[in-house]
Formats: C-alpha cells, sequence, structure tokens
C-alpha cells in the first residue's frame, strides 16, 4: 500500500505545476556526482553516502515510471554503495 501512495502522490502533484519525477531524477543525478567526486578525493562516508541519495532517487523512479532495467541497475547499486559504506566506517 504505501508503494502504491508514492505512484498516487507523484500523480497528484504533476498537474500542479511540480514535476516530482524531474526533481526525483535531478536530485539523483547530482548527488551521484557529487558522491563520485567526493569519492574519488578520498572523503569514503559522505561519498558513499550522496552515492546512496543517488540510487535510492533513481529507485524511486524506476518503480513509479515501472522502469525494471533501471531499478535492478540501481538496486545494485545501492547494494555496492551499501559494501562501499560499510568497509570505510
Amino acid at each position: 500500500m504505501p508503494l502504491h501512495f508514492a505512484r498516487d502522490f507523484v500523480l497528484l502533484l504533476s498537474p500542479m505545476g511540480f514535476n516530482v519525477m524531474q526533481w526525483l531524477k535531478w536530485k539523483g543525478t547530482i548527488a551521484s556526482i557529487i558522491g563520485s567526486f567526493t569519492v574519488a578525493f578520498g572523503y569514503m562516508l559522505p561519498g558513499y553516502s550522496l552515492f546512496m541519495i543517488g540510487s535510492i532517487s533513481w529507485l524511486v523512479v524506476a518503480y513509479i515510471s515501472r522502469d525494471k532495467p533501471l531499478a535492478v541497475l540501481n538496486g545494485f547499486f545501492f547494494a555496492a554503495n551499501i559494501v562501499g559504506f560499510c568497509r570505510a566506517i
């Protein structure tokens, strides 16, 4: 039931001029880009935290748009980010 709420919430706000899907896509993209540079500069915990925000955002987008390949990809990204986060602790 709560997962259907997410899809209904997006459909409710979209006609009001607030495009939730675009917001989620940009949030996920920006968080992932910043996370990649943060990890590259050696700040592992903040970097993997940003990576997780990005992959969760894209997982929500994939669920709402019913895009299975995108969901699988970001599900594995999320799992890899959890491993990286735990190893960085």
